[in-house]
């Protein structure tokens, strides 16, 4: 039996009545860290599972590592709510909108910063229930765009000690 799955009902019998006590919500996301260079767009993954229509739901990412808790993204009342989003990811932090109503949260995170490395929780709230995932922006790197290589020759004219006649310059813009 898989980890992610659970009961999706419970509810009583009695003497033939059924008596449902409420739905639970669902909700998985990747289970490896996503891996980007800085200036790359990524995706972090989050997808309910439930019968309760998703305009009922709200959804936030929140970024959760390093003692802080901060607004990355806001679904609520069947909108997303890019004015709730803290200015560190205004504009760089949205939902996939056509996807919303297949259940799909996930978010999309543009022009990844190498402060962006960290753990980010999608939190599912129903008037019953609430439920999370969590993903992981994990080694972020320089990107090689706007990367300059320049070979030179060396102004004596010989060798380098090592045996290489070139000097290399890096500049990166």
């Amino acid at each position: 039996m898989a980890s992610h799955l659970t009961l999706k009902y419970f509810g009583i019998y009695c003497r033939g009545v059924h008596v449902q006590l409420g739905e639970r919500l669902v909700v998985t996301g990747a289970d490896e860290p996503v891996y980007a260079h800085a200036g790359e767009d990524v995706t972090l993954s989050c997808s309910v599972d439930t019968h309760v229509n998703v305009t009922e739901l709200q959804v936030q990412w929140r970024r959760t590592d390093d003692d802080s808790d901060i607004l990355v993204l806001l679904y609520a009342d069947g909108e997303n709510r890019p004015e709730s989003q803290d200015g560190r990811y205004s504009g760089r932090a949205e939902f996939f909108t056509e996807e919303i109503p297949k259940g799909n949260f996930s978010m999309k995170m543009r022009k990844v910063k190498t402060e962006d490395k960290g753990e980010f929780r999608c939190e599912v709230h129903s008037d019953t229930d609430s439920a999370n995932t969590t993903a992981r922006i994990a080694a972020l790197g320089e990107s090689l765009e706007g990367l300059v290589l320049t070979f030179h020759k060396r102004a004596n004219g010989g060798m380098h000690k090592d045996n290489f006649p070139i000097g290399i310059s890096v500049l990166y813009k």
